[in-house]
């Protein structure tokens, strides 16, 4: 008797859901308020709708919860995956190479001069960070090297990543400059700049693959059509600190926002002089060497010695090969990579573009 009442109750229970339309396997519909994933968030408010994550996690504050983003550790809201390999573009090594972990050649570095703030308070905002995340230098000769939304720790890391080191020049500068690095920076400083009261030279030297280190200058000459002559003077003072501090059977490279006018200013041709500056000059696609944003002036450079020149290749971005670097401008760069927006190297108060190079400096 009682198994006859449990049968019929069963049946009575199927039916009842079956009437309503749904199964029962489907979620509830409360005035609305679907749950399909059943984790107690509907799916109005939930991050992940299709899969449980009741403590809703969203570690790069994007649109999507960490259970469900394609890169959890840094914001992309469109979610891009041009390999389709689960991985996003945002945080894909090889964002065009399904199943690859690194497609890095080995002993290739990349480096980029960046003055990349924007806005009205000379730091880092959304477009500059997109740029250098999109980009993914090794090594970054930064200058304005500022973050009004947390620490420099926090900009590199979400730049970059928390595995690179960086350094900026202390005393308290207005805008400084910097170093940021993949690889371990073993000694840093800087030198002084008597021709700006604002920032002055920062040096490291990184410990890069291969037997010889690199020996690196950020530097961010002084600015305006009528200061040439002070150009020049900054130039001659990187040209004896460099002399004086660094090992000339190393690697070396300066780079940075030399606020050059043209190519014949007297402080270019001082770099001349010890700085192997015009075998390789980057380029953007339609062949503009200018990295001003009006695109009229040469301001921004990345400038090795002999013997690192010697160790240039070309630089790979994508799919894209640049033979003698890259000056990237976002609005010029069809389909710029992820997350880079075509308007960001053109916003308010973005006065550079950035310049990459890059050298095989191991086997």
């Amino acid at each position: 008797m009682n198994r006859i009442r449990k049968t019929r109750l069963k049946w009575l229970l199927l039916s009842g859901l079956l009437l309503f339309g749904l199964t029962a396997t489907q979620a509830p519909d409360c005035g609305g308020r679907l749950d399909r994933d059943r984790d107690g968030v509907t799916d109005a408010e939930d991050n992940c709708p299709d899969r449980a994550n009741p403590d809703q996690a969203n570690a790069d504050a994007d649109t999507f919860g960490d259970a469900c983003d394609n890169c959890p550790s840094r914001r992309n809201d469109d979610q891009g995956d041009r390999d389709h390999d689960g991985i996003g573009d945002a945080c894909d090594p090889c964002p065009n190479d399904p199943g690859t972990d690194s497609c890095d050649l080995p002993g290739i570095i990349t480096i980029m001069s960046a003055n990349l703030s924007s806005g009205n308070n000379a730091a880092y905002e959304t477009p500059g960070i997109r740029i250098l995340q999109g980009l993914s230098p090794d090594i970054v000769l930064i200058q304005e090297f500022n973050y009004r939304q947390g620490s420099l720790r926090d900009l590199v890391d979400l730049a970059l990543g928390p595995e690179y080191d960086y350094f900026v020049e202390g005393g308290n500068e207005r805008i400084p400059n910097g170093v940021i690095s993949r690889y371990p920076i073993v000694a840093a400083g800087e030198w002084n700049d008597a021709e700006v009261p604002d920032r002055d030279f920062a040096w490291a030297v990184i410990d890069i693959p291969g037997t010889i280190d690199l020996q690196v200058v950020s530097v961010h000459f002084k600015g305006d059509s009528s200061s040439a002559g002070r150009r020049n003077n900054e130039a001659r003072a990187l040209e004896d600190d460099i002399s004086r501090y660094f090992d000339d059977n190393a690697y070396i490279v300066v780079g940075g926002d030399l606020n050059l006018q043209n190519t014949s200013e007297s402080a270019l041709n001082t770099l001349r002089g010890f700085l192997s500056v015009d075998r390789h000059v980057p380029r953007d696609q339609r062949g503009d060497r200018d990295t001003n944003e009006p695109r009229n002036k040469p301001y921004d450079w990345v400038i090795p010695n002999d013997l690192l020149d010697d160790t240039h290749t070309p630089l790979t971005i994508g799919t894209d090969t640049f033979p003698d670097g890259l000056v990237f401008d976002s609005a010029v760069y069809p389909d710029p990579p992820s997350p880079i927006q075509s308007g960001d190297s053109h916003v308010a108060g973005m006065q550079h573009m950035a310049v990459m190079k890059a050298f095989e400096v191991a086997p």
